[in-house]
């Protein structure tokens, strides 16, 4: 992880993301959304259309999901709630957690029935 590095906006030097989104031109609706960009880590990514996964934006069931890391001791992440922010192409899940104006990342994968 890159982490923080010398940005004052406390998002690191290389994380990024660009929202881009599909509007009818007739009726004005909003008929998809998607997102790419690159991770603190560096890593490129991109997603899904979130209209396409009812999960995004869903509170974590830790049951139906497994975790790749965490920047949280397995005590403390426990006690963590975990949002789901948005699916990868490769159908991982990017989540998140925070703590006042600390914020800790996930990639997780849901567990196979």
């Amino acid at each position: 992880n890159l982490g923080r590095a010398t940005s004052p906006s406390g998002r690191g030097d290389v994380a990024v993301t660009e929202v881009l989104m599909e509007q009818c031109v007739v009726t004005g609706s909003i008929q998809g959304v998607v997102c790419h960009g690159k991770l603190s880590d560096g890593s490129s990514y991109q997603s899904v259309d979130y209209f396409s996964d009812t999960q995004i934006g869903k509170l974590v069931d830790k049951r139906k999901y497994i975790f790749e890391g965490s920047s949280q001791d397995e005590e403390q992440d426990e006690e963590m709630e975990w949002w789901i922010k948005t699916k990868f192409l490769n159908g991982k899940y990017l989540v998140s957690s925070s703590k006042g104006y600390s914020v800790s990342n996930s990639i997780v994968s849901r567990r196979k029935s």
